[in-house]
Formats: structure tokens, C-alpha cells, sequence
């Protein structure tokens, strides 16, 4: 935008005032990150135990005991996540076993037999549990501890899921 200056004294010269603007109008710089292979490894490893958890629940779920099919693997994670799934199901043959001709996959023998365990050493643990959650509420000020800072923590002290109902 210009400014027009004129003096307070009349004289045919005119002069021009320039604004600049500061920074020039460009966009910042892009911030580069650079990558450490060594926690990429970290955070993958801790990402596939989680996949295998969420696959076996999906298996001891359903109804009668029943194998989960492949084709019902798709409805329940999406068509996307399916590919990373079959992925572990064949890298895991100690845990998963494909069979069928309609392709099914089940827990093996050994897996099936810790699945029916945990309950039990869940319960075990529970007084553990309730002292954790009692030391997290004596750090807090007020003694009061959100529900939003409990789902986070929850995994990390062994609390099963929490169930919300609005």
C-alpha cells in the first residue's frame, strides 16, 4: 500500500513513502525431522504385540466358539487393516492357525489355554491394581483423577478397557 507524504510546505516536488512489510510475505520454513531408525524399530514392535491382542479378541468373541472367518475379518477392521492382519496371522503361526476351505483362522491349543487363563490371573492382580490407582490419586492435588487420565494410563497398570455409556 502506498502513503502519500506531502510537506507542509508547498513545493512542486512530491514526494512517495514506501511501506515494507516486515518478513517479506513468505510462508515459513518447512521444519525437517529427522528419523532414528532405532525408535521406528521401538514404537513397531510395541504396535504388533497391540494387533495381536486385538486379533485374538476378535476370535474369542465370536459366538460358540466358532473360527473367525477371513471374509468377517474385513467387516470388523476394514479392508486396509485385513492385509496387515493376515500378514501377522502368517508370521505367528504359534498363535494363529489358518484352516478350511472357506478360509478360517482360530487360536492354536497353547494359545487358547492362555486366553482361558488370563481372567484368572486378572483377578489375581487386582489388589495390585487397586493400590496403583490409590497412589495415582495421592500424586493428584485435589484427589480427584479424570476419567480421560485413567483410559490413558490404564494399559500401562493392567485395568481391563473401560466401558463408557453416555
Amino acid at each position: 500500500m502506498l502513503r502519500r507524504t506531502v510537506p507542509l510546505f508547498a513545493s512542486r516536488k512530491v514526494r512517495f513513502g514506501v511501506r515494507h512489510k516486515s518478513g517479506g510475505g513468505r510462508r515459513p520454513k518447512k521444519k525437517t525431522y529427522h528419523r532414528v531408525a532405532e525408535l521406528d524399530r521401538v514404537m513397531e514392535l510395541r504396535k504388533k504385540p497391540l494387533m495381536i491382542l486385538q486379533l485374538t479378541s476378535l476370535i474369542q468373541f465370536q459366538p460358540h466358539h466358532s473360527p473367525l472367518f477371513l471374509r468377517d475379518l474385513e467387516k470388523n477392521v476394514g479392508f486396509v487393516r485385513k492385509w496387515a492382519f493376515m500378514a501377522l496371522i502368517d508370521k505367528h503361526p504359534s498363535v494363529f492357525r489358518v484352516s478350511g476351505t472357506p478360509p478360517s483362522v482360530s487360536l492354536t491349543a497353547r494359545a487358547r489355554t492362555l486366553a482361558q487363563e488370563e481372567p484368572n490371573a486378572r483377578s489375581s492382580m487386582e489388589s495390585l491394581l487397586v493400590t496403583n490407582l490409590r497412589k495415582l490419586l495421592m500424586l493428584c492435588v485435589d484427589c480427584k483423577l479424570p476419567l480421560q487420565t485413567v483410559e490413558l494410563v490404564g494399559p500401562q497398570l493392567g485395568l481391563p478397557p473401560i466401558l463408557r455409556t453416555v
